[in-house]
């Protein structure tokens, strides 16, 4: 522009100064005359003269001599003009010579416009801006095919370019490229070579294309000043020598869930009992992280991001499909992008899902891994009747201890003793079989405590029982589950029964049971002695061996006659009979310790 202004001025003072000459061209009759006389050697000294007196006579009107003079010369001069072709001074060949060419020139100039109206104009701008941006054709045309203006940093970019004329064999196309980050920092300018497409058309523009693996040190190195690790990556392409616009693409992180955590709050009839929870899942390895929920439990899973994606349109079929129906989003904030999500549900049946974010340029994670929650339901108790051990014989008198206990994973809310025996009115001799039975419960705990016991003394005397008679012992249990106004159903234990026999009856077995005591007390006695006899001919380890089994069969013994024992005092056996058994309970007693 600085060249071409000052040009065009030069121009247009040029042709002003032309025309004005052309349009002030008005000679007088002298210089024609002079003119002539020039063209006319014969017409010398007369003619400028004759027609100077004839055009000015009066001014050579007086004295008379003078005006003869120059009538004698204008005379002189008309004489010499005969046969004179005066109009040979103007001749049009010239001009019209000048008009021919220049009609040439426009007509010529007309039809190179019409027929290349482009080019005509590029030349006129180059004559008049030279150092301006309008250039000649270029031999070769390349094209970007570039459409991504948003790209995910952890793919390749595929870069594409078309060449159209100017395409020959074994042509090289490149792209060149650099990293920029959001405070303007940029990397050093790096190129890649292209490769040809195989198989395209010869008349289509050959197409030429490139997976662009970005470096991650590149990035690194564009993000190091940056203040919002914003990037992006700026390609042009170049063939020959034409060169495409530099493009510019945003490169973006994949939207990512950084941490996945699952928070529990114990369902209403566990409070107390368990404790909330958390469990992170994103710590977990393998393809499926999991976790373990009581049913009936609020459950949140929490899903904090790499950055905030979009949510007004969020729902938890697009982020998390395998949730329940009833499954509910919930956001920390207002506005309509949010880094931080939580799902939240009431624990069911076990769920799986995956989870799918989508940011505001459409990027979606590529993660595949499974969440799973798994169901845990609410187990039954177990209840225990820990004594009576088994069933026993018993006198109508006897005082049965009766310890029992329950366990629950979460809670037992009640534990109670039940008896079964017959319905019997006082002075009624049937026999137990053929009478109606009634079923009372006698004790009861209540509570809610992972492990409940109860402890009641059975005092059969309450009860007009007569010999055959059968009470039958039962613990029921109950847990704490209760949900949607269901209950589990009480367990019970296994029964033990307590059979009712006349004092001489108890008085056998008492016996019988004290006789098989003194017999193991005379064998232990006599393997002792044996033992003492070989004690020099065995070897210690083994002699220390036989002693400790022996050991061992005495305590057992002691055991069963400590127990007897027991067995008098609940029973409440009569003094007439109970002093013979005690003494040979203390006979049994003395036999064990002397062995």
């Amino acid at each position: 522009l600085a060249i071409a202004l000052p040009a065009a001025v030069v121009l247009v003072f040029w042709l002003v100064r032309r025309m004005a000459r052309a349009a002030g061209f008005s000679p007088d009759l002298a210089t024609l005359a002079l003119r002539a006389e020039r063209a006319f050697p014969h017409l010398t000294g007369a003619l400028a003269s004759g027609v100077e007196f004839a055009t000015h006579a009066a001014d050579y009107a007086n004295p008379a001599h003078t005006h003869a003079l120059a009538q004698a010369s204008v005379a002189d001069a008309e004489s010499k003009l005969e046969g004179v072709a005066i109009g040979r001074l103007v001749s049009p060949a010239r001009t019209v010579r000048s008009v021919a060419k220049m009609s040439v020139i426009v007509l010529l100039a007309a039809g190179i416009i019409f027929a290349a109206p482009a080019q005509s104009a590029l030349a006129l701008q180059r004559w008049f801006a030279p150092l301006g941006a309008a250039a000649w054709p270029k031999r070769t045309d390349v094209q970007s095919e570039l459409r991504a203006t948003v790209w995910p940093t952890d793919a390749p970019l595929p870069l594409a370019a078309a060449v159209g004329h100017g395409y020959h064999e074994q042509m090289r196309v490149e792209a060149h490229y650099r990293i920029v980050a959001d405070d303007g920092a940029a990397t050093r300018w790096s190129r890649v070579l292209m490769n040809e497409h195989a198989g395209q058309s010869a008349v289509a523009p050959a197409r030429f294309e490139r997976l662009l693996d970005i470096p991650e040190t590149l990035l690194l190195a564009a993000t190091a000043s940056a203040t919002t690790g914003d990037r992006s990556i700026e390609v042009y392409f170049t063939a020959g020598d034409d060169r495409t616009e530099t493009q510019t693409v945003r490169l973006i992180d994949r939207p990512s869930a950084r941490t996945v955590e699952i928070y529990t709050q114990p369902p209403a009839y566990a409070r107390g009992l368990v404790r909330p929870e958390q469990v992170s899942l994103h710590d977990q390895p393998g393809q499926i992280a999991a976790a373990t929920v009581l049913v009936g439990s609020p459950v949140r899973l929490v899903l904090r991001l790499n950055k905030p994606i979009p949510t007004s349109e969020l729902d938890v079929e697009t982020l998390a499909p395998g949730l329940p129906a009833d499954a509910v989003i919930e956001l920390e904030g207002a506005g309509p992008n949010h880094a931080t999500l939580a799902v939240a549900w009431t624990m069911r049946d076990t769920v799986q899902t995956s989870i799918v974010l989508t940011d505001a340029h459409g990027l979606t994670n590529l993660s595949d891994r499974q969440y799973r929650v798994e169901a845990t339901r609410d187990k039954l108790p177990t209840v225990t009747l820990l004594a009576p051990e088994a069933d026993e014989s018993v006198l109508a008198t006897a005082v049965v201890p009766v310890d029992a206990m329950a366990q629950d994973d979460i809670g037992v809310a009640a534990l109670s003793l039940e008896s079964d025996r017959p319905q019997r009115a006082e002075g009624d001799d049937l026999p137990g079989d053929n009478l109606p039975r009634t079923i009372e419960t006698l004790d009861e705990q209540v509570g809610r405590q992972p492990r409940m016991t109860l402890d009641h003394a059975l005092d059969l005397s309450a009860y007009p029982l007569r010999p055959g008679d059968k009470v039958v012992l039962t613990d029921i249990a109950r847990d704490v589950y209760r949900l949607d106004d269901k209950r589990s159903e009480p367990v019970r234990s296994n029964p033990r029964t307590l059979r009712n026999i006349d004092e001489s009856s108890f008085v056998g077995l008492i016996r019988t049971e004290l006789a098989g005591v003194r017999q193991q007390a005379d064998r232990i006695e006599s393997q002792q002695q044996t033992l003492r006899e070989q004690a020099d001919e065995l070897d210690p380890a083994k002699a220390a061996e036989h002693q400790q089994r022996l050991s061992q069969r005495i305590e057992r013994q002691a055991e069963q006659v400590q127990q007897l024992g027991e067995r008098f005092e609940l029973n409440r056996l009569s003094q007439d009979r109970a002093g013979p058994l005690n003494d040979m309970l203390r006979q049994a007693e003395q036999l064990l310790d002397q062995a």
